[in-house]
Order: structure tokens, then sequence, then C-alpha cells
């Protein structure tokens, strides 16, 4: 997961010269934009307004790694706290056809998908009987669906507990992988 860090941008957009005089030397150069004034043909600078090319340049870091699946990551779907639940979530599955949930805001697992009438076995957290090539999520519908090389895409009930992210419906019809599958809004259809 990447991010900024607050504090370093902070300390650059706060930064100012070990030589003051500096200021005053670019002034000339640059005119009075360096002093941090404007010309009159120029809109007025809101409060509000922060370094853009400060905010992104600088700052911008590796802010957590998670490593619980065990081959690669193909699809990845973000349900934000609009969904009704307490915090942000991310969705994630790949090669190794599991569906891992992660809470960004606490940066940690939260839970794994899991059938819920199978007792605890390693077998059930299988999503897929192919691995997983795709993952997206549907605000509209509180689902989120996965194209899975098994020739099928799995439509689910989105839930913050593994164990109850029920199927809802499972499209067949391709000849062979599915690779991507996307939620139409314009249609209401996957």
């Amino acid at each position: 997961v990447w991010g900024f860090d607050e504090k370093a941008v902070a300390v650059l957009q706060n930064m100012r010269p070990a030589d003051e005089s500096l200021i005053f030397k670019y002034a000339i150069l640059l005119g009075d934009k360096a002093l941090g004034k404007q010309t009159e043909d120029e809109n007025p600078k809101k409060e509000d307004d922060k370094d853009s090319v400060t905010n992104r340049v600088a700052g911008f870091i590796c802010k957590h790694v998670f490593t619980e699946h065990t081959s690669y990551v193909t699809g990845l779907a973000v349900v934000g706290k609009e969904a009704g639940f307490g915090t942000t979530y991310l969705i994630s599955a790949g090669w190794d056809r599991r569906i891992l949930l992660w809470d960004l805001e606490k940066a940690r697992l939260h839970d794994v998908f899991r059938k819920a009438e199978l007792k605890s076995t390693e077998s059930e957290e299988l999503a897929s009987d192919g691995i997983i090539m795709d993952l997206t999520y549907s605000v509209e519908r509180n689902e989120f669906a996965y194209a899975s090389s098994d020739k099928l895409v799995y439509i689910r009930q989105f839930s913050n507990k593994g164990n109850e992210m029920l199927l809802s419906a499972i499209l067949q019809g391709h000849e062979a992988e599915v690779t991507q599958v996307k939620w139409s809004s314009i249609s209401s259809k996957w």
C-alpha cells in the first residue's frame, strides 16, 4: 500500500533556505512569485491550496506490504466507507484461489473467505476451481465478482465476515479462461 508520509510533506512545505538572502536573489530572477506575492492578473491563492508538486513527489512511500497470499495477486477491489462499514476494506484474490479481506485503515488482514457450511480446513478457503484472474466490486449491489481460469465468473455478496460472503450467482458460457469482469453502472449488469 503506497501513500504519503504526511510528516515529511509538512517539513518540505515549511522548509526555508538556510540563507534567507537566497529568497531575495531568486525573487529578482523569478519576480514577485518567489516572495509569495501575486500579480494582478493571477487568481488569489486560497488558504487551503497546497504545493501540488511537493504533494505529488515528496513523501510518497510504501506504507505497508500485505503478504498473506501464497502466489500472484491478480485482483484488487476497494470497499469504501460509503458501503456502510466503519472502515475501508481491500478485497484481494489471485492464483492461490483465495479471497482475503484487509482493513486498510488498520493495515492488517481482517478475514479470509470461508464457505459457511464447512468446518475450518485449508481447502474451504478456495473460492474457485481455477486461479482467479480478476476481481471487482459493485457499490450499487454490495457485491463483488471474480473471473477464473475455470471458465466461470463468480458473484458474491460482500460482507466483512469471511463466512458470510455468500454466492449470489455463477456466470458460465465461456469455453476458455475468463480474464476480466466489470460492473456496468449504466446497464446495472455484470
